[in-house]
């Protein structure tokens, strides 16, 4: 329960979820300690750990706020004393944005069901945490924001894996840099096994790092969100990495130094998100990317398919950016729709089309002809087509009828000429709403 109306909630009875800015030490008190589940605090975990600990039923906590990171007072230190002979604590997800480095070291051995970690580290809690996530055997997700700038250090000796970890998410809000090097080999043996990889803010030469094929050795799904700055150099060249293995890939990632992270090739990836690159040129030739189920571009991306068969591809979508301008997201959209309607053969297997930006509507419809109303045994028909808000009702039902295998009663210039005489007319089609989905 949130409190809209402010402290006065944490007074009703029962409370299985609290969140309030305003928590004092006696409304706290007053909560029901053996139904609470979820505490949403702004205060710091080790202001009011004496009260958390006790409630038996908590599960998940999320902590927003807290000193600064080197404030270390007389009565912290204290605290930490009186923490040394605390119980096992049953708590299964820690969102903690800002843990003071001795506190978490003292209760992390205590978190035994901890399922869920998401916490903000400075580089002496990275050094000292890592070690200690062993004794979390139920750990399954961690997810590290890398606070402040990093400098090189020694990487800390790492005993024992966390060997139950499968998912892991590195952020970082500072430049890590000069820390590459200790930063990829402490993370490579804490987490040896991990199944999804999540890389966001970080530079080109800390992603590289990060992806290095001789790294995480089974992660099959991996995103890649990637930031900029001036003095960072743009590589050159492609090197192999993980990005070659995986079965899932999303990126985004400023155009500079998207080249040199794009795999060429992959005989595994049947989830490729590129929506949020604008400007660049895939190569997707079939015999290169075999299994590939669903793709995902941005508007001005340019793709070079190739036969003789996409075997899997079901779902490709187009959307649309700040950085894409309409026109060319629409020539991207409409040589999409070409090269299915030209190369039905190529795409026997897909059957879900989105458009965030509008193709040009009589190439629409002519792919729509080719699949669903000349229909091939071995070509699956369109099944799901999603378009923009800019779409009149009138060829919104047209649509419709050539999803059903329906043939038109109006040439496709005709029916392309008066959809764009009625968006320029229908101010109401200008208006921001929810996209329109057509099925058969």
């Amino acid at each position: 329960m949130a409190g809209e109306g402010g402290p006065n909630v944490l007074y009703e009875s029962p409370i299985k979820w609290a969140t309030n800015a305003w928590f004092e030490r006696e409304a706290m008190e007053r909560l029901d300690a053996n139904i609470l589940i979820r505490v949403h605090l702004t205060a710091d975990l080790d202001e009011v750990f004496d009260i958390l600990q006790k409630w038996r039923s908590l599960q998940d906590i999320v902590i927003m706020a807290g000193l600064p990171w080197s404030e270390t007072t007389e009565s912290n230190i204290q605290n930490l004393h009186s923490y040394a002979y605390i119980p096992q604590l049953p708590w299964k997800i820690l969102t903690y944005f800002i843990g003071r480095t001795e506190f978490v070291v003292t209760i992390m051995t205590r978190l035994t069901k901890l399922v869920t970690l998401n916490i903000g580290v400075t580089q002496e809690l990275f050094i000292r945490l890592l070690p200690l996530l062993f004794h979390l055997e139920e750990l399954s997700i961690v997810a590290l924001s890398l606070r402040e700038h990093w400098l090189q250090f020694e990487p800390p000796r790492i005993s024992h894996p966390s060997a139950t970890s499968k998912e892991l998410t590195i952020m970082a809000t500072g430049d890590i840099r000069k820390a590459n090097g200790p930063l990829s080999s402490s993370l490579f043996l804490c987490f040896p096994n991990i199944h999804s990889l999540r890389l966001h803010t970080l530079q080109s030469s800390t992603i590289r790092m990060l992806i290095s094929i001789s790294g995480f050795r089974h992660v099959n799904a991996a995103l890649i969100s990637g930031r900029w700055s001036s003095d960072d150099t743009v590589p050159e060249g492609n090197v192999e990495s993980l990005l070659y293995t995986v079965e899932s890939l999303t990126c985004s990632v400023p155009d500079q130094y998207w080249r040199s992270l794009m795999p060429l090739h992959s005989k595994h990836m049947k989830y490729l998100d590129l929506s949020h690159i604008f400007s660049y040129e895939v190569d997707l030739g079939s015999r290169s990317w075999p299994e590939l189920h669903t793709l995902r571009l941005g508007g001005g991306i340019t793709i070079k398919w190739g036969g003789p068969k996409y075997h899997f591809l079901r779902f490709i979508s187009v959307t649309g950016g700040i950085q894409t301008s309409h026109d060319g997201g629409a020539r991207s959209a409409t040589r999409i729709c070409r090269e299915i309607a030209l190369h039905p053969n190529w795409f026997p297997a897909l059957e879900v089309l989105a458009f965030q930006i509008c193709p040009e509507w009589d190439i629409l419809c002519i792919l729509l002809e080719s699949r669903n109303v000349a229909t091939r045994p071995d070509i699956s028909p369109i099944i799901t087509l999603t378009i923009p808000t800019r779409c009149p009702p009138f060829l919104v039902e047209c649509f419709r009828d050539l999803l059903r295998g329906n043939c038109l009663n109006h040439s496709h210039y005709e029916i392309s000429l008066t959809a764009a005489l009625q968006i320029c007319r229908d101010l109401s089609l200008w208006v921001i709403s929810p996209p329109r989905h057509c099925h058969l």
